[in-house]
């Protein structure tokens, strides 16, 4: 694969991501995140010591993947954003109605070919630190395409 298409449900931005944006050094970190997340999917898992969000993740088989990442807002744990990877068309249709069905959409945000990543924001985007959510893109892209390699 030589880039996927990231996508914002909310905005309808979209770019291709190549996988030179992720280093080896993050892909050494998140391979155990990625791999404590899959082996209970309703467990967060710590993303790096002290920061303040934990990731839950599911995958249907190697085809495709969704995460939730998690933060603290009003004193309660709740989701911050949701992101899906596609690695084919076929795991994408599936995957495309899990991300999108009874939401909100922008009107350009419609399913890219494959391989894709996906992001919707969730009911704590708003609430937490601004420049923590501009950590999330770096998080979602490191996710996505260590997992597409592994």
């Amino acid at each position: 694969m030589s880039y996927l298409i990231r996508l914002t449900l909310d905005t309808g931005h979209r770019s291709r991501v190549g996988p030179e944006v992720v280093t080896e050094a993050k892909r050494v970190s998140l391979r155990p995140v990625i791999a404590q997340a899959l082996s209970a999917p309703r467990r967060r898992v710590e993303v790096r010591s002290g920061w303040p969000y934990r990731l839950s993740a599911t995958a249907g088989g190697r085809s495709a993947l969704i995460a939730t990442v998690w933060g603290e807002a009003a004193g309660l744990e709740a989701p911050v954003l949701t992101f899906g990877v596609a690695r084919n068309s076929r795991a994408g249709a599936g995957l495309w109605r899990v991300l999108t069905d009874g939401r909100a959409l922008h009107p350009a945000a419609t399913r890219p070919p494959a391989p894709w990543l996906a992001v919707h924001m969730e009911i704590a985007a708003p609430l937490i630190p601004r420049e923590d959510l501009t950590e999330m893109p770096e998080l979602e892209r490191g996710v996505a395409w260590t997992w597409l390699d592994l």
